[in-house]
């Protein structure tokens, strides 16, 4: 369940997001359930853009960086919205949180579906590094094997 803090002492439920491995997840918002596959689809030839239609019937348009995800208008503008900062652990320069920056521009009514589909388009940013990382790491292992083997076999 996403919650979204309205004041220091209350929280009050935005949405709620039902995550699906193997089908479509759902959104849940203002009274509505939609398949994430139908709200927000992936576009672009690597699917690391997500599209989606604001409440206030604007085309809005996530791209999930390596590192960050940016939230833009889907027009000619492509007028930044938003942008993720990753938290630093203060090695090399200051320690940070994770944040959401969002523009003044965004209105009001826009900021719970900017928040809905910001954790839905992160989770899958992060899913996909985790799959980048395992990959690199079996690949590395498997190649290792190929190597021990071939030395031994010599």
């Amino acid at each position: 369940m996403i919650r979204f803090t309205l004041s220091s002492e209350r929280f009050d439920v935005i949405g709620e997001i039902d995550w699906h491995t193997f089908t479509s997840s759902r959104f849940r918002f203002s009274g509505t359930e939609v398949a994430t596959k139908e709200f927000i689809p992936s576009r672009g030839f690597t699917g690391r853009k997500r599209v989606f239609t604001g409440p206030d019937g604007r085309s809005y348009r996530w791209d999930l960086n390596s590192r960050v995800v940016v939230l833009s208008r889907n027009n000619e503008s492509q007028t930044e919205l938003a942008r993720s900062h990753r938290a630093t652990l203060g090695i090399i320069g200051k320690k940070r949180k994770a944040t959401l920056e969002v523009s003044p521009e965004v209105a009001h009514s826009m900021m719970d579906t900017v928040i809905m589909t910001f954790i839905y388009v992160e989770k899958l940013r992060m899913d996909n590094e985790e799959g980048s990382t395992n990959a690199g790491a079996s690949a590395s292992a498997a190649a290792s094997a190929s190597a021990a083997a071939s030395a031994g076999a010599a």
